[in-house]
């Protein structure tokens, strides 16, 4: 009895600082479509606490309370969660707009993205990710118009379950949508900024299940949201959008489409069966030198040394700047990458040794590729790679011309059925041309 009265008084203790944690970051409006049960993830990014569950690159840093997209050149970096894994969910940020375009929400699972929400100055808007593993089309499943000002804090609140979603930053500002590639569990959580700079704080995370009264609440949600104009654009970017929906659209609901597709898709999967130089993607490139990478560490003993002495090298320069910038080491993981990257540009400036370190690691990279040319890769390369086998079997192949004719003729065939079924994509397409042709 005693024991019980010990524990009992200890247990709400407990509790009760679990649920001052737990709400260190809170709901910022009562759910519609997923009642949150239990935090996964909660940071307000304070000073003095760890972060290790983010992964910090240079161009990321948690200072003075929050996290930052720092003033690093670089496009489209993102900084993401180490293993979250989740799948009905309600998400909260905080976000600030300080130089950058565009902020990107980015989610994914087993291998593929999933969905994002895509936030600009003048909109934001839902988008779901290409997933050729099922087939889903990407599609864009509703936009808002919204007005982001520059160093102004903003709160973008998520919620998902099953195949819907929601995203509103208040009561007259949201975006709706429906869509299966929705369903299913996700293990990626990233943020995304196109350029220098932005910022975001209080970032939570709940497993949810689906709330009461959704029905209902859907119902006008989807008629207010289906009489709302988009943001303006450029008939280029209307037509793109346009196309994007129409095509996820088709595909999911026209079973003659799916036909028109697959015809053309067969046709090509046997033109890279029968002729893979001439249809290898960059992709596929890099992947192959990847492996052949790990081949010549395993079998090569002379690629595999100066590998590890350019490694070597690369330390070298890390401890020199280290050494003389001392509070370097003492900086957090949140902090530490940035400030390296920031110091290492002062000393490339001003530092001569440390500029002669550079040269000599720079020199031992030149060797390695003089040496393995295979390995040298760049997208050009393979764009030109393609286009001098394209030009050869056109000379050569009377088989590969006839396929590459028919596959022309399965393409046309899949456009026109869109037109078909959208005109408004014709009427932009006639009128991007007209543009196009004026500027000339």
């Amino acid at each position: 009895m005693l024991l019980n009265r010990l524990v009992s008084p200890l247990s709400a203790f407990i509790l009760m600082v679990t649920l001052q944690l737990t709400r260190s970051v809170e709901i910022k409006y009562p759910p519609l479509l997923a009642q949150p049960t239990v935090i996964l993830r909660s940071d307000t990014f304070n000073e003095g606490e760890d972060h290790d569950s983010w992964h910090f690159l240079e161009w990321w840093e948690a200072r003075d309370g929050i996290l930052v997209r720092n003033d690093l050149p670089g496009e489209n970096k993102r900084i993401f969660i180490k293993k979250p894994e989740y799948k009905d969910v309600v998400i909260r940020f905080d976000f600030q707009f300080r130089g950058a375009g565009e902020i990107r929400l980015v989610t994914g699972g087993g291998g593929h993205y999933n969905f994002g929400v895509h936030i600009r100055h003048n909109r934001f808007r839902i988008k779901t990710a290409d997933d050729k593993s099922v087939p889903y089309f990407p599609t864009i499943l509703g936009e808002c118009p919204f007005r982001f000002e520059k160093g102004k804090w903003y709160t973008m609140q998520v919620e998902v379950v099953g195949d819907e979603i929601l995203a509103r930053l208040d009561a007259e500002h949201f975006v709706v949508g429906k869509h299966p590639i929705l369903n299913r569990k996700r293990e990626y959580f990233a943020f995304q900024v196109d350029q220098p700079s932005a910022a975001f704080d209080n970032v939570g995370i709940w497993h949810a299940k689906a709330g009461k009264g959704w029905d209902s609440a859907k119902e006008s949600l989807i008629k207010r949201q289906s009489t709302r104009p988009w943001s303006k654009r450029a008939p280029e970017e209307e037509l793109k959008d346009l196309k994007m929906i129409t095509i996820d659209r088709a595909y999911r609901t026209d079973a003659k489409y799916r036909a028109v597709v697959a015809r053309h898709e067969k046709l090509q999967a046997l033109a890279k069966t029968k002729y893979p130089a001439a249809y290898r993607t960059s992709k596929e490139s890099q992947k192959a030198v990847a492996r052949l990478r790990i081949k010549l560490r395993k079998e090569n003993s002379s690629y595999k040394e100066s590998v590890n002495a350019i490694n070597k090298a690369k330390r070298r320069e890390v401890k020199h700047l280290e050494g003389k910038v001392k509070e370097l080491k003492e900086l957090p993981a949140s902090q530490y990458r940035a400030a390296l990257e920031r110091v290492r540009a002062e000393a490339t400036k001003k530092d001569s040794s440390f500029r002669l370190l550079v040269a000599q690691r720079e020199k031992l990279e030149k060797d390695l590729q003089k040496t393995y040319p295979q390995l040298n890769f760049s997208n050009e390369n393979v764009v030109e790679g393609r286009r001098k086998t394209h030009v050869l079997l056109r000379e050569t192949d009377p088989a590969f011309v006839k396929l590459q004719n028919e596959i022309g003729q399965a393409w046309r065939a899949r456009s026109d059925y869109l037109l078909e079924v959208e005109p408004r994509l014709l009427q932009l397409e006639k009128l991007v041309k007209e543009r196009k042709k004026n500027h000339e």
